[in-house]
């Protein structure tokens, strides 16, 4: 349906669903019209009968220095201006309430009768040793104070984004200057020291780290360009080939309107002749966290801010600034810029730097993506390339010591998992970071994945041996409390980083528990209340060398907001609980760095997240801001999140839970990111995107391509469908309000047809030429989008002529594997496999008449029908009778493509406790293979 409304800001919004995000509901308010796919797709809406998944999602500090330049230029002494004699929040007067749009808190400012000001005067402002302009100063109630909309203007120059609400300073992305921080290259410290800081990204001196590496660097300001002469020593681009583009958000800025004389967007204001004023306070919030209540006055409808105040707000941020008496001086003021090229050899990175005494500095993100080797904090920061990585050599080996084909996983030190290739006599190689790497896992043809705990290091690199023969472990763990915040955890869930499959144990009243589970990287998921869920999502290896495990479970907010490295996570109802506050910012948190790594755009402010206990307090919130009644019903109704302008997320908690919420907000979050770099990008392009970035962070590092593949083709067997009986709208050509599926999938269909084809690296480029190449598409693929569409749907009338037919399932059993096994098959019979070991390769056929066909030496016994989750599925599964709960492979089989959709836990009593994607359950099985004929 299509609704008009009126300048609001840009929104896109999530529909639920069981997986991922189903169809967005695209608002696009300059256009003034709201666009909704109000029907559940049919491979969503045959789920829609499913139940609460509880396997789902994960874990700024500024530092406040003293007063100071950076050691790269000279320090100013402090000259104080006047000061507020009264303490502005016992300021007697009348109570004004202003709320913190940043949080929803109230505070109280307060409105005094008409004061007289004195000494009013034009005065420089001086940034940087140089007049910036002359700005209205004047004096009231000995404070000294000038115009907010000049300090607006002043940081949009410096590229800091600031809000005046006309009750509140939201200054967004202010950078804090650490002077004394140290910064050293493979041991040596810098001649040059100091360190800046925006958003949780530390930036260092460009040109002292690169001399020190034997290179050079030189920043071109008229183009805005970093040219680096430097050979890496073992770069590689960043994940996906995206480039490492740091962009600033628009600063927001509210002009003042003037009693006497005109006011253009390029003039100053004209200062009306009163001199009797209302008086008052206003909150002052840096980085989404409240820094203090400052008195401002009204003076000719224009607010003016108190000197002293900015003073101190700058000096906590390491930022010089001085009064004299007659004009302000901000002496050592970092200016950040956006989208600035680096140029090195015939390889163009973007990224953010920030100009600083004379100096470029660059963040250290970028010297990451130069494979260099970046520890430590702001304060001291630590650079290194000659130890950053190991050459890895090893020979994949079969239980029976022979060397095998194959694949070697290795996890890094923060999640990231390459994947090697063993030849056909097992030997394998390459290069790994030289601390934290891990072998978590080796696959062969016949066996699938098997779980490894093979620490990598510089003593082993040479002559790694790992062995395809699962082995388990019984873990013995203990959920530890920050001091004095404890609180009732019943059960933990811990998760298989290659199968992701869920393992339950229950938790102690002192906070123990057991469980045994298969050799193999692992992250404490979930901790579980009586009532709720705290996702954690925190890495451990199960080796038997490594059975005891500390779980540190996070505390609980107090308040209704936790604010992270790179988030401010709010409540905005009293219905969400602490856990989900907590929950959710471990999740973006956990999707953060992959999202923006593969993206290559860098934020310069923390995420605003908002989270709704109800759909009432939702519907409200889209009131509040606006929309009309039935705009705000059917977002409230339809969307389980949204994504507004460049920096804020909402979230519909009683929906979000039930979905995958890794999934969700990386979607959410790449939709703020690309806004960054394109106004003009048409939706499939932003939608296929959004997609791609969500279910990689679904599938969250996990090397199987089995896993991926069902998560993907849960989302695009409807589009098949559609495509088989001619009702597939074209691609680009259809709003999500045309037909009746899922357009988005769509979308996600067919950037994964150019990404396959082009690489993760070309989309971002076209993404990045949309705004300023009216023929982008065709210059950066060679194509045009027409012959393009084209092909993608030849590809889905490829998948559209298949036929459901009889599929092959080979299945592994884990040492604790269970001997009977079930299938049921599309039409609800069962069948039982009895005669099956533990630790053994099973091949089985499930034919197209509802049959199956076990391997020699197992029987094959038809039973009476049993009840099944999804109707037309088949099921692979055992348990269900007194010794041991049910639990069972849901297998989708459509278009002769047959593949896993999720893994179904019941309890006790027979009920649905658990579903999710994994190609393992608890109970012993794991999934080789699924292959079509």
């Amino acid at each position: 349906m299509e609704v008009t409304s009126t300048f609001l800001p840009t929104l896109r919004i999530s529909p639920p669903g069981i997986r991922a995000l189903s169809a967005s509901i695209d608002i696009d308010f300059y256009k003034k019209t709201l666009e909704m796919n109000d029907d559940m797709p049919q491979s969503q809406a045959k789920r829609n009968l499913m139940w609460v998944r509880i396997a789902l999602s994960t874990a700024l500090a500024s530092a406040v220095v003293a007063t100071g330049a950076l050691g790269i230029g000279p320090s100013q002494g402090r000259v104080v201006a006047y000061a507020a004699t009264v303490n502005p929040t016992t300021r007697h007067g009348t109570s004004q309430r202003t709320v913190n749009p940043a949080t929803g808190h109230a505070s109280h400012g307060t409105v005094n009768p008409a004061t007289t000001i004195t000494d009013y005067r034009n005065g420089p402002l001086d940034v940087n040793q140089q007049l910036w302009r002359k700005v209205p100063y004047f004096v009231s109630h000995n404070t000294t104070f000038f115009g907010i909309w000049y300090l607006q203007q002043m940081l949009k120059e410096q590229g800091i984004a600031s809000q005046w609400t006309g009750h509140s300073l939201l200054v967004q992305n202010l950078p804090t200057v650490s002077s004394s921080a140290t910064v050293s290259v493979n041991g040596q410290a810098l001649p040059v020291s100091g360190t800046v800081s925006v958003a949780g990204t530390t930036y260092v001196d460009a040109g002292s780290v690169f001399h020190a590496l034997g290179g050079s660097s030189t920043y071109d300001a008229s183009h805005n360009t970093l040219s680096i002469s430097y050979s890496p020593p073992s770069y590689s681009p960043p994940k996906g080939g995206a480039s490492t583009r740091s962009v600033t958000n628009q600063v927001l800025h509210t002009q003042p309107t003037i009693t006497k004389g005109g006011l253009t967007p390029t003039s100053s204001p004209v200062v009306s002749e009163e001199r009797t004023l209302p008086k008052g306070t206003a909150a002052v919030f840096v980085s989404g966290s409240m820094w203090n209540q400052v008195p401002v006055v009204v003076y000719g409808n224009t607010t003016f801010f108190g000197v002293w105040y900015l003073q101190q707000i700058l000096r906590q941020h390491g930022i010089t600034a001085n009064w004299n008496g007659q004009a302000l001086s901000v002496s050592n003021m970092p200016k950040l810029v956006s989208n600035t090229q680096v140029q090195i050899g015939q390889t163009s990175l973007w990224t953010s730097v920030i100009q600083y005494n004379g100096h470029t500095l660059i963040p250290v993100t970028l010297l990451q993506s130069l494979g260099i080797s970046v520890s430590g904090k702001s304060s001291k920061v630590d650079l290194s390339t000659g130890s950053e990585t190991l050459t890895v050599h090893g020979l994949l080996e079969s239980a029976a010591n022979q060397g095998v084909p194959g694949l070697v996983a290795i996890q890094d030190g923060g999640g990231t998992v390459q994947v090697l290739n063993a030849g056909s006599n097992g030997s394998f190689s390459g290069q790994t970071p030289s601390s934290g790497s891990t072998i978590i896992g080796v696959r062969t043809t016949s066996q699938g994945w098997i779980g490894e705990a093979i620490p990598i290091t510089s003593t082993n690199a040479d002559t790694l041996k790992p062995v395809a023969n699962q082995a388990m472990v019984t873990i013995h763990g203990k959920v530890q409390f920050p001091a004095g915040k404890s609180y009732s955890v019943v059960q933990i869930s811990v998760r298989n980083v290659i199968t992701h499959a869920h393992y339950y144990a229950n938790v102690a009243t002192d906070g123990t528990f057991s469980l045994t589970v298969p050799v193999g990287a692992y992250e404490a998921f979930a901790l579980m209340t009586q009532s709720d869920a705290v996702f954690i999502l925190q890495p451990f290896l199960a080796s038997p060398s490594n059975t005891s495990i500390t779980v540190k479970a996070p505390a609980l907010a107090a308040t209704k907001q936790v604010t992270s490295a790179h988030a401010i996570v709010e409540t905005s109802d009293s219905s969400v609980t602490p856990a989900e506050l907590q929950s959710v910012d471990n999740i973006f948190e956990h999707v953060y760095q992959e999202t923006v790594s593969s993206e290559g755009i860098v934020p310069t402010q923390k995420m605003d997240i908002h989270l709704y206990g109800s759909t009432n307090s939702y519907q409200q919130h889209y009131l509040n801001e606006g929309y009309s009644k039935s705009e705000s019903q059917q977002i409230a109704e339809l969307s389980v999140a949204s994504e507004e302008g460049q920096n804020t997320i909402n979230i519909l908690m009683p929906t979000f839970v039930t979905i995958d919420g890794l999934n969700i907000l990386a979607h959410e979050f790449t939709h703020a990111l690309t806004a960054e770099v394109s106004q003009k990008i048409p939706s499939w392009a932003n939608e296929g995107g959004a997609w791609t970035q969500g279910i990689n962070a679904e599938v969250d590092h996990s090397p199987s391509s089995m896993l991926k593949q069902g998560i993907q083709w849960n989302e695009w067997v409807d589009i098949v469908a559609h495509q088989q009986n001619h009702t597939l709208l074209p691609l680009g050509g259809a709003s999500t309000l045309s037909g009746n599926y899922n357009i988005e999938a769509q979308d996600y269909f067919a950037v994964t047809q150019l990404v396959n084809k082009f690489g993760w690296s070309k989309f971002m480029q076209y993404v990045r030429s949309i705004d300023h190449d009216p023929n982008a598409f065709a210059d950066t693929f060679g194509e045009s989008f027409s012959t393009f569409s084209q092909q993608v749907t030849g590809v889905l009338a490829k998948d559209a002529a298949r036929s459901p037919g009889t599929f092959t399932v080979t299945l592994r059993t884990l040492p604790n594997g269970p001997q009977t096994i079930y299938f049921i098959n599309s039409s609800g019979q069962k069948f039982l496999v009895n005669g099956l070991e533990g630790n053994q390769t099973y091949t089985f056929s499930c034919n197209a008449d509802g049959t199956v066909t076990a391997p020699i030496g197992l029987t094959v016994t038809s039973v009476t029908d049993v009840p099944v989750a999804v109707q037309g599925d088949w099921f692979i599964g055992s348990g269900g009778d007194s010794t041991q709960n049910r639990q069972e492979f849901d297998i989708a089989n459509e278009f002769g493509l047959p593949f896993v959709d999720q893994v179904i836990l019941y309890g006790k009593n027979g009920n649905v406790e658990h579903v999710y994607p994994a190609t393992a359950i608890p109970n012993g099985i794991q999934l080789v293979s699924i292959t079509a004929g």
